[in-house]
């Protein structure tokens, strides 16, 4: 009998162990489908960027581009392949480098080590007392010093905000809200309520466009946590 209770009890706790190991897998495949969307949306999202840049440029980034490769004897015949692609690369790079802004200061939120580093830093730090008879440039440098650890992430922040800022400007040039397409046009129509003029599919190009990226790397971040948790608390 003793044998047979305490085998219940090894069944019982095998049973409930295998929820979370359970949970576990639905979340990795949870966060693989949230990767596999993120290239996805990404991809997309590259798409007006490749399209300002060509609007921008007016075919000279093609040609000066054609004009290198053509120089160059052993590739020269596919330049014209690889000079219909040179906007897709560029327009990747402006996307790339505002990702990067908009994306940093909440991924380095969110790693735990990086905010321990970052608050002992800011506490070990003594800062220096400006005397009045200081020299401009020692206090400058001062400054400089109390303010540095913090200014870190407020800098990250300012950053992130104009990329926003520039991202909305890039995505409202190529899905415009509005017939005219141009700032003014749109802030005018909001100002004076004439929701009727908006074009709501463009909008939603713009929203997708500007934060289904983030909202992917944050579930994938959180999930990641959320698995790092379990694991913790079941071993």
């Amino acid at each position: 009998m003793a044998y047979s209770r305490s085998s219940g009890r090894g069944n019982s706790g095998g049973g409930r162990g295998k929820k979370p190991n359970n949970f576990l897998k639905l979340l990795k495949i949870l966060r693989w489908l949230c990767v596999a969307a993120m290239f996805w949306f990404a991809y997309i999202n590259i798409q007006p960027y490749e399209i300002f840049v060509r609007r921008l440029s007016g075919g000279a980034i093609n040609q000066a581009f054609l004009a290198i490769i053509s120089a160059i004897p052993i590739i020269n015949g596919i330049a014209a392949i690889l000079g219909r692609g040179i906007t897709w690369i560029v327009g990747t790079i402006v996307w790339g480098v505002l990702q990067i802004f908009e994306l940093l200061p909440m991924v380095l939120y969110s790693h735990d080590d990086f905010l321990v580093s970052f608050v002992r830093d800011a506490d070990a730090r003594t800062p220096f007392n400006l005397k009045d008879d200081d020299h401009w440039a020692v206090k400058k440098a001062k400054i400089a010093y109390n303010s540095a650890v913090a200014m870190l992430v407020g800098n990250l922040e300012v950053f992130k905000a104009v990329a926003y800022f520039i991202d909305f400007l890039i995505c409202i040039s190529v899905y415009s809200p509005v017939a005219g397409g141009n700032v003014g046009t749109l802030f005018w129509v909001l100002l004076t309520g004439q929701w009727g003029k908006i074009d709501w599919g463009n909008m939603v190009l713009i929203a997708i466009t500007l934060f289904t990226v983030e909202a992917l790397v944050y579930s994938i971040i959180w999930i990641g946590k959320a698995i790092f948790a379990i694991k913790k608390a079941t071993t």
